[in-house]
């Protein structure tokens, strides 16, 4: 008897892994730069740090969004 998973099966499993995989590391990521640096908070006026985060949330949001959705329709 053959303890392998069946590839599909398998599949499946990575595919799972991979999604909050990618969406956990997004968010530790800008939790990082957001919370811990303070770069998502306005203390007075905006600086090139805040215009950074924003920007880089913008941009990386719809590139993950883009990202799950390729993996889960392969």
């Amino acid at each position: 008897m053959s303890s392998e998973m069946e590839p599909e099966i398998k599949r499946f499993l990575w595919k799972i892994v991979k999604g909050i995989s990618i969406t956990l590391l997004w968010l530790l990521m800008n939790i990082l730069l957001g919370l811990w640096l303070e770069w998502a908070f306005f203390y007075g006026r905006l600086n090139i740090f805040n215009i950074l985060y924003y920007l880089w949330v913008l941009i990386s949001l719809p590139a993950l969004i883009y990202y799950v959705i390729r993996l889960w329709k392969s």
